[in-house]
């Protein structure tokens, strides 16, 4: 496996790099003029994402039931533990910190907390069978061997810690692909990827005041996520889809916000930002 894969940089991922870029410059003017860090709105997309993200690993749980509201009483310790591991990349993953492997075997102990396979718990497989979440009941998918995990992963974290790959969005997908394809863990890999994808965001600086929430709209479409996803012949085409999932996602976000500007006359921003402002939403949309 080529470690990155190659990919035809089109109009489609050209369009869609514009779009997620256009909406994060306004979410960022935005989030700062209703300090966004400090409100309900982002402790509600916080939660959101942790809460997504297990129900694309089949969990059954309801949102009603495990709303912020009664995250108090929440009695269901994987809500819970997807909440801390978010914390624990937010906060340990600052500006260009380099991820090494013990990282990455660390957050997949953190992942396999309270499971029956608890003793695998930071351990590469070694056969080839894995417990998958079969959503497209396709069911047959070509994995790294487990003689080539760790040369692989090698490849992949060298890829996430470097440049060569200068738009974020772009990383991030490749880096949750590239981890799906070699998939080292026997279970838990589905989560551990999207984790990856978010801490490539952290690290990179390209977070979206952490209000963005991907997770919810992959699961909206989790079948075809699942059947893009384990398309080993065609990087490109996963590429596309992710990146118009973030544009959708960003867009949603920057609708909320601007919404709850609309409120706010122009001239209480200042008049750099107001420039940038005007700009990007003559441009950008």
């Amino acid at each position: 496996m080529k470690i990155p894969p190659e990919y035809n940089f089109n109009s489609n991922i050209v369009s869609s790099l514009q779009k997620i870029e256009a909406n994060r410059q306004i979410i960022a003017i935005f989030a700062k003029k209703h300090a966004l860090e400090k409100s309900k709105f982002l402790q509600n997309a916080v939660f959101k994402r942790a809460f997504y993200t297990l129900c694309l690993e089949g969990e059954k749980i309801s949102y009603i039931k495990y709303s912020l509201e009664n995250l108090a009483s929440v009695q269901n310790t994987k809500i819970w533990n997807a909440l801390n591991i978010y914390k624990w990349i937010k906060d340990g993953f600052v500006y260009k910190k380099k991820l090494t492997l013990g990282d990455l075997l660390y957050l997949h102990k953190l992942v396999m907390q309270g499971s029956v396979r608890v003793k695998e718990a930071g351990v590469f497989r070694k056969v080839q069978e894995l417990s998958i979440i079969d959503f497209t009941k396709e069911g047959v998918y070509a994995f790294t061997p487990p003689g080539e995990i760790e040369a692989h992963i090698d490849k992949l974290i060298s890829f996430i810690n470097s440049d060569l790959e200068i738009f974020i969005p772009i990383k991030a997908s490749l880096a949750l692909y590239i981890f799906m394809r070699i998939s080292p863990f026997l279970e838990g890999n589905g989560l551990v990827g999207r984790l990856l994808f978010f801490l490539v965001f952290t690290r990179d600086n390209y977070l979206f005041e952490n209000a963005l929430v991907v997770e919810e709209y992959l699961y909206r479409v989790k079948e075809e996520y699942f059947h893009i996803l384990n398309d080993e012949k065609d990087a490109g085409r996963f590429l596309e889809f992710m990146l118009n999932i973030i544009s959708k996602a960003s867009s949603q976000l920057r609708l909320i916000l601007t919404e709850k500007a609309e409120r706010v006359l122009p001239d209480e921003l200042l008049p750099r930002r107001k420039k940038i402002l005007d700009y990007i939403l003559e441009k950008g949309t």
